[in-house]
């Protein structure tokens, strides 16, 4: 069963990086090492979905949160670059699944902000917001952007990160405020990587990666993965994949938190920042990144770079 969850995420991890394309029977079943009479009934039974309404909907939801958060992108440059083939075939689509126009949907929901691993994102933090001062500063090709005002100071820093091979364990239903959860996966993700030698080295990243926009995918099917960096040559085994991460420019938010204190981080990143950088984000994926120093905290705190994928608006 482990093998077999590790070849269908990796056709997952393959669709999620090619929606712009054609995707095929015979592609995805020989990704995945099944016979593609047999494929089908495998990734049904491990995802509840069929292929086709996987594939459709994961381009569905993508192009909603474009459209939300892309507003100088036409209709049909989002839709071509979620594998539709025109516009008119994305709009029907489009309005089947959400009962709603593509440019109703983003007129409506233009303020849409990705989630993170808690709550919904509700309201706006205008009184915040007013009192905030932002100083740039600039080192090489990285921006440091810190926020002082009377009662704190917050520091993002939009610099590249370095592509990635990750293993990674991959949790697929709800998980918002479950910390319980998180706990559990990562638990095992360190009992696989200690005996390998993966946890001795500074260099090691450590991050949860958010595959889904919670605000658009039901619950029972969000996914996230929580990983390790590794050699490009591991072997996966024990219900461990390998996957690789493209890296890219990201805007990064060092704090430290407890388990009540990530969706603050999350909103003031998208709603405070954000709106500021003259960046908007693009089209990699979030991600929590731990630095490996967590030293001096207070109980039950914990250091996280809160990292988002940007672009020049």
């Amino acid at each position: 069963m482990n093998d077999y969850s590790i070849r269908i995420n990796r056709v997952i991890d393959y669709i999620e990086r090619n929606l712009d394309r054609t995707l095929t029977l015979d592609e995805l079943a020989s990704i995945a090492n099944f016979s593609k009479y047999h494929f089908h009934r495998i990734f049904s039974s491990f995802t509840g979905e069929t292929l086709s309404g996987f594939i459709q909907r994961h381009r569905l939801e993508t192009a909603a949160a474009k459209l939300a958060r892309n507003s100088r992108t036409s209709i049909t440059e989002i839709a071509l670059s979620c594998g539709f083939s025109s516009s008119a075939s994305f709009s029907n689509s489009f309005k089947k699944y959400f009962r709603v126009s593509p440019s109703l949907w983003r007129k409506e929901n233009a303020d849409y902000i990705p989630d993170s691993n808690l709550n919904e994102i509700k309201g706006n933090s205008d009184k915040e917001r007013s009192g905030s001062l932002f100083h740039i500063e600039y080192e090489k090709d990285i921006q440091i952007w810190r926020t002082v005002n009377e009662k704190l100071e917050k520091t993002v820093t939009v610099k590249s990160i370095p592509p990635l091979t990750l293993a990674y364990l991959r949790y697929v239903g709800p998980y918002k405020g479950n910390d319980r959860l998180f706990e559990e996966l990562w638990n095992k993700l360190m009992r696989w990587a200690g005996p390998r030698g993966f946890l001795g080295s500074e260099e090691t990243w450590f991050m949860t990666l958010y595959h889904n926009y919670p605000d658009l995918t039901e619950d029972d099917k969000l996914r996230l993965s929580v990983c390790l960096s590794v050699p490009e040559d591991t072997e996966t085994g024990r219900g461990m994949g390998i996957m690789v991460f493209d890296g890219g420019k990201y805007a990064c938010y060092e704090c430290v938190l407890g388990p009540e204190d990530y969706q603050h981080a999350w909103n003031w990143l998208y709603r405070e920042w954000l709106p500021y950088s003259g960046f908007q984000p693009s089209d990699g994926t979030p991600a929590e990144i731990y630095p490996s120093d967590q030293k001096c905290l207070p109980p039950g705190k914990q250091r996280v770079i809160i990292s988002i994928p940007v672009i020049p608006l």
